[in-house]
């Protein structure tokens, strides 16, 4: 199993990833406000697991599993690592991972 972080460089490469099918998950974890946000795609279940945690309390605040995501989380998980935007809702988010693990 190896990992490649989703940021502007690899792009090309995970897409071509993607077209074998050779993704087991896809990661991102992103910072707004005292939390911490992390969409995972389990691509063998084609299934996401979205966990939202006091970053200060480090305790889970929700969990939940989604077949698909709201329009929403799906800006977030496409965010690219180190990529720092301003949401709908006027919050700070930043990506500060975004990793892909795969077999080839």
């Amino acid at each position: 199993m190896s990992v490649i972080e989703k940021d502007e460089e690899n792009l090309n490469t995970i897409e071509e990833l993607y077209l074998f099918d050779a993704i087991l998950f896809e990661n991102t974890v992103l910072i707004i406000d005292d939390m911490e946000y992390s969409i995972c795609y389990v691509a063998f279940e084609k299934i996401y697991d979205i966990v939202m945690q006091d970053r200060k309390h480090t305790h889970i605040i929700s969990y939940e599993e989604a077949k698909e995501l709201t329009p929403l989380q799906q800006e977030y998980f496409n965010m690219l690592q180190g990529e720092i935007k301003t949401d709908e809702h006027g919050n700070k988010v930043e990506c500060v991972s975004h990793s892909i693990e795969y077999v080839f």
